[in-house]
């Protein structure tokens, strides 16, 4: 869910899958009563655009607007963790990737099914459709608590400690692949990979 906070002046794109419900919590537990109502206005997982059009032009150029993101092959397995929790017949992630990709060939077919709005890709959160960064800081993952430190900082929070929320437990990413799956997510994840410097390796 994004949050917009109107005491702190910041608003929150929450790309699922990057660590945004630790954020989203560790957020919603310092607000003051008045500003919860704001924090939980808005649908889960908007992107910056939309949001854009929900908000008065003066808050919006004038917040501190933030999200994370993550190496995009590394946020596959975590998507496929989370729908093995809730679909225990899928077992192999290999597997799954494959069939995954098979019935979703193309991004628009992918896309366009409602139950798989978590793999909508990240820079469409935070880009437009001209590729023009929509947002002031694009935080990562890898370095969570770094970036996170600098988003309090530019929001003048005292350093609060993250409530880690929905973590799973899962080897090294480059381990559920095999060069198949490696050419079809990269294929797949092409402009989260050249617009965030992300890459296999």
């Amino acid at each position: 869910m994004c949050m917009i906070s109107h005491k702190y002046k910041f608003i929150f794109i929450h790309i699922p899958k990057t660590g945004g419900s630790s954020i989203r919590q560790s957020l919603s537990a310092i607000a003051p009563r008045q500003d919860r109502a704001a924090l939980n206005r808005f649908g889960a997982h908007i992107t910056a655009t939309d949001m854009k059009k929900r908000v008065r032009p003066e808050v919006w150029d004038t917040y501190f607007k933030f999200a994370f993101v993550r190496n995009p092959y590394d946020r596959l397995v975590s998507l496929w963790y989370y729908v093995r929790r809730i679909r225990p017949r899928i077992r192999n992630p290999g597997n799954w990737i494959e069939a995954y990709m098979r019935k979703y060939p193309t991004i628009t077919s992918l896309l366009a099914n409602p139950s798989f709005s978590t793999t909508r890709l990240q820079w469409e959160y935070v880009y437009d459709e001209h590729e023009n960064l929509q947002v002031d800081y694009v935080g990562r993952f890898e370095r969570l608590a770094l970036d996170w430190n600098y988003v309090l900082g530019r929001i003048n929070i005292p350093q609060i400690s993250l409530r880690y929320q929905k973590k799973s437990h899962h080897k090294q990413f480059r381990y559920y692949y095999n060069p198949q799956s490696i050419a079809t997510v990269t294929e797949l994840v092409e402009k989260d990979l050249r617009l965030f410097n992300y890459s296999f390796r």
